[in-house]
């Protein structure tokens, strides 16, 4: 009987002991995690917000887009599985680099990987040339219905990677079709044209309005941007 009772002490204290340590375990834990979230929620509040403002307007300034200094805590996960699928990549030579940018247009997170490393533009200088165009048929109404005829020359155009629908050698278009063509088929030849009529400080104030330095004498070539300056201009369009 006496063992009994005995063992049956023992027993209560083993359940008091390990209750206790469970108590404070989880106290501690939750306090650490309260703090940390405070941390991060303090790190997003106190993170700051680049403006972006157009100029040339006599009495207002009107904003382009803003956006956060901080990339978001939430979008951390995705950052890890991206960086490791592109180190994989890397390390079976089946990349040479890679970098990803991601944003959500209504809340205002980002993320990126490697948006360090600059680039050639390729065919996203086409939506700068696109924001051009529709800014000189605000100043100059009728610019859009200007026709242009495309005559093939012996010119060695970047290789399209993908089967594309181009614009005719010998036909009559109108700058409304030409940038159809240059955004929706990525049309190098209808980009071609545009190009020859492009209003250049404009095309370099669309450059300059974000902050982006633009040399208009190397107008697409050499122009070298990161994903997070290509970007901005996709902020652009949302805004």
């Amino acid at each position: 009987m006496i063992s009994i009772k005995r063992a049956s002490l023992y027993i209560l204290l083993v359940a008091i002991v390990c209750s206790s340590f469970t108590f404070f375990f989880l106290k501690n834990y939750l306090q650490q995690k309260s703090e940390t979230d405070e941390i991060n929620a303090e790190q997003q509040e106190n993170c700051d917000y680049n403006i972006y403002r157009l100029s040339g307007y006599k009495f207002i300034k009107p904003l382009a887009f803003a956006e956060k200094n901080c990339e978001s805590k939430n979008f951390a996960p995705i950052k890890a599985t991206l960086t490791d699928a592109i180190n994989n990549f890397k390390a079976n030579n089946n990349l040479v680099e890679a970098s990803v940018y991601i944003k959500d247009f209504t809340s205002g997170e980002w993320t990126s990987v490697n948006d360090n490393v600059t680039y050639n533009p390729g065919s996203l200088i086409k939506v700068p040339i696109l924001m051009t165009y529709l800014r000189m048929e605000e100043l100059r109404p009728g610019t859009l219905e200007q026709q242009f005829s495309f005559t093939a020359i012996d010119m060695k155009m970047p290789t399209q990677h993908f089967p594309t629908k181009e614009i005719q050698s010998g036909k009559n278009y109108s700058i409304k079709e030409l940038l159809r063509s240059m955004i929706i088929n990525s049309d190098n030849n209808a980009t071609f044209v545009l190009n020859q009529h492009l209003d250049l400080p404009l095309f370099k104030k669309v450059f300059t309005d974000i902050g982006l330095p633009m040399n208009i004498h190397l107008l697409i070539q050499s122009q070298q941007g990161n994903i997070r300056n290509f970007s901005k201009y996709f902020s652009m369009l949302v805004i």
